[in-house]
């Protein structure tokens, strides 16, 4: 062994006995530091600026007793209190540590809320930690910094561990409801909120929220807490609003041979969420109706037979949280039939011509076959200054010419479209506007030419008289 070095009386090997005997030396000095006055102990201290969420202005730190360890009292629970009041956690969070809860946390018999969040809470619990060696001016002792880590873990996870799911509940506009406290007794201290904010005590019976001829202001979310902890007991989230009336249906092929579309809404809101049912049958056969992806109230159906005699019956059912209705029409192939209005509708003066006035159009892009399904248009037009229309029909064609025009007034002009056989009129097209051609005034002249000075003379016989050069 000629790589080790016996010990040299400078540097004597102390025994475990020497060790002993000196740790028991010390006993009494460590047993005077634990034995300290409370009330010196809770004394207010000065704290570094930089710590954060501690508040300022509490006070100078009173001088320590000479010889003092500042290690904590022999029940370190209000010294833990207050550095966490130091660290920026609210009032009604110290008041929920006690000294039960705090033994339970250490000796690891603590509640699901607080094991499921634990990590968190250790998280939390490490900034405390050092707020407490800073406001000490000393090491921790590692006993003390488990109580500590246990008792952050308390409020932490009763302020932070995710909650239930609100309970969500629907009421109609103008009733009365009463709002129950979860589980709480009837009369458990508590308060309720409603979107954060405190509500009246009057609005109490017990620990029940009772509302009266409720309204569309009162939706948003309750909840309930204990009055002393600020423990969350329950959460309602409150929706008002009103059953659905019946539904206003209709039908109609804009696109005839291809299909039809059915559209549908409620004739008053009901500001809560409703579900429409939609069901097509053509005599026992059921369609499917194909949702449009622009429009959410409305569905597509095409057409499996032409000139079929067998009627259509479409039938829709509404429904929300508050009620449920339902309508249904039955109605022939050619019955809906109505195109859509002409497009591209022009109007233009006709040259030397003060009582005319050209229009064009053209047919409606969404009809699919204007050859084998032609289709019949009606004009109409009226002066600006007169209220009454005049109207003219055509067979065919996409032009019309407008011959007994007022000169000089601007006219407005429309056009419908139908097919030539089944179905309904379209809606009037975009209005055109026009004013016929007017004749350029003429310039006339206004001031008389005066005669020159030789013809004045000659006219009056006057001589005239020349000046010589």
């Amino acid at each position: 062994m000629g790589g080790l070095k016996p010990p040299s009386a400078e540097e004597p090997v102390q025994s475990g006995r020497r060790r002993r005997q000196r740790r028991r030396r010390l006993q009494p000095a460590r047993r005077g530091a634990r034995q300290r006055d409370p009330a010196a102990v809770l004394a207010p201290r000065s704290v570094p600026r930089s710590l954060p969420g501690v508040v300022e202005g509490r006070g100078a730190e009173p001088p320590r007793p000479e010889g003092a360890n500042p290690a904590f009292s022999h029940h370190p629970i209000p010294l833990v209190l207050e550095v966490l009041e130091r660290v920026g956690l609210e009032k009604e969070d110290i008041d929920v540590l006690s000294v039960r809860p705090v033994v339970k946390s250490f000796s690891g018999m603590v509640s699901d809320s607080v094991s499921s969040s634990l990590a968190m809470s250790l998280m939390v619990s490490l900034p405390v930690f050092l707020a407490l060696s800073l406001v000490m001016a000393a090491p921790v002792p590692w006993a003390c910094c488990a109580v500590l880590a246990a008792a952050t873990a308390v409020v932490y996870a009763q302020r932070h561990s995710p909650q239930e799911a609100p309970h969500v509940q629907y009421e109609r506009l103008g009733s009365d409801v009463t709002l129950p406290c979860g589980t709480a007794n009837w009369d458990a201290a508590v308060t309720w909120r409603v979107n954060g904010t405190d509500l009246a005590p009057d609005l109490l019976n017990g620990s029940q929220l009772v509302l009266h001829g409720l309204e569309l202001g009162h939706s948003g979310l309750y909840a309930c807490f204990h009055r002393d902890s600020w423990h969350l007991r329950h959460q309602v989230l409150l929706h008002v609003g009103l059953p659905p009336r019946e539904p206003v249906l209709s039908c109609r092929s804009n696109t005839y041979p291809k299909g039809f579309y059915c559209s549908w809404h409620l004739p008053t809101p009901t500001y809560i969420p409703n579900t429409f049912n939609v069901t097509v049958l053509h005599g026992s056969k059921i369609m499917v109706c194909e949702k449009d992806p622009a429009l959410k109230n409305r569905c597509h159906i095409r057409y499996m037979h032409l000139f079929s005699t067998i009627k259509y019956k479409v039938s829709i059912s509404v429904s929300n949280a508050l009620g449920h209705n339902a309508t249904a029409i039955t109605f022939d192939e050619f019955t809906i039939v109505k195109p859509d209005p002409p497009e591209n509708v022009v109007a233009r003066p006709v040259p030397s011509n003060p009582r005319r006035l050209e229009v064009t159009w053209q047919t409606p892009s969404t009809w699919p076959d204007p050859e084998s399904f032609p289709l019949k248009f009606f004009l109409r037009y009226r002066p600006l200054i007169l209220d009454q229309w005049q109207h003219v029909e055509l067979s065919d064609g996409t032009a019309h010419t407008i011959t007994d025009a007022y000169a000089g007034k601007e006219y407005i002009i429309q056009v419908a479209a139908k097919d030539n056989e089944i179905g309904t009129w379209s809606d009037w097209s975009v209005a055109a506007h026009a004013t016929p051609w007017t004749e350029e005034p003429r310039h006339l002249t206004t001031e008389a030419q005066a005669p020159d000075h030789d013809q004045h003379h000659q006219l009056t016989g006057t001589p005239t008289h020349h000046e010589d050069l």
